[in-house]
């Protein structure tokens, strides 16, 4: 999540495996449909299933709604008004500690309007997942076919098994990065200057992009930025607050991913209002 400390907007871009899976399926039977239709051919196995692009839609969309960070927070009014309570007794406690007063009559009411409009958005979300619930797996979303909905719980498995294996692959790789890691850190010290600039420009780009999406905060009462794996460029959106871009848009905070991403928000934004 970015979130800068003296605002209250944010955005959450992060890799998600139930919405990566989703566009695995289509590289994994070949079938190819704007905009994902970058991918080599496959097995096919779901489109003899009878699989059609209107029903792969649907069913990623409601996978996508099932992923809104937002599932996760309070879901009442009773559920935030003893959150506040909370932050009130820590915000008053922290103030005593350096001998200050809170105004606790505003901070009261601006918690209590942020908390208003977390409980629209929370509703707008639960309704956008109904009937399920934040986090489903993905086969569980499907409402079509039931033959294909054996196939993609067959797809789930073969899919998790194989993020598996990436990660004990990585877990691999990180034990012999480690043995040479005498070998690297004399490099690192000759080299810290170029390292020093890559890691200001990411933080640079990352402020810059926070910066530029802000714009938006008064349609957007959030925004969600998921990743996912594809071979080709993915611009795609799921109104009201959610984004798909793939790993080909360009390196995360570079100009051409934040370039990347504002078209894609821009499009958003076009279709919500």
């Amino acid at each position: 999540m970015y979130k800068d400390s003296k605002q209250s907007w944010s955005y959450d871009a992060y890799f998600n495996p139930h919405i990566d899976f989703c566009v695995w399926v289509l590289k994994k039977d070949g079938i190819r449909f704007a905009p994902f239709n970058q991918h080599p051919e496959g097995d096919g196995k779901l489109r003899d299933a009878g699989l059609k692009p209107e029903a792969w839609f649907t069913w990623f969309n409601k996978v996508v709604a099932t992923q809104n960070p937002i599932l996760l927070s309070p879901k009442n009014v009773t559920e935030y008004q003893a959150m506040i309570e909370r932050n009130l007794i820590s915000l008053r406690e922290a103030k005593a500690h350096i001998n200050l007063k809170i105004d606790e009559a505003s901070e009261r009411a601006r918690l209590e309007s942020q908390m208003h409009q977390h409980v629209q958005q929370y509703q707008l979300a639960a309704n956008q997942a109904a009937p399920f619930l934040k986090n489903s797996e993905p086969p569980t979303v499907w409402q079509g076919s039931a033959t294909i909905k054996t196939l993609l719980w067959e797809l789930w498995h073969d899919y998790q098994n194989i993020r598996e294996e990436e990660s004990f692959q990585d877990w691999v790789k990180t034990q012999q990065d480690i043995s040479i890691f005498e070998r690297i850190r004399q490099s690192i010290f000759e080299h810290w200057q170029n390292i020093n600039n890559i890691l200001n420009g990411s933080l640079f780009g990352s402020l810059r992009l926070y910066q530029n999406l802000q714009k938006y905060s008064h349609i957007l009462p959030t925004l969600n930025v998921y990743k996912i794996h594809y071979p080709g460029v993915i611009e795609y959106t799921v109104p009201p607050t959610s984004i798909i871009i793939s790993n080909q848009n360009g390196v995360p905070y570079t100009n051409l991913y934040r370039q990347s991403v504002l078209r894609t928000v821009k499009t958003l934004v076009s279709q919500i209002n």
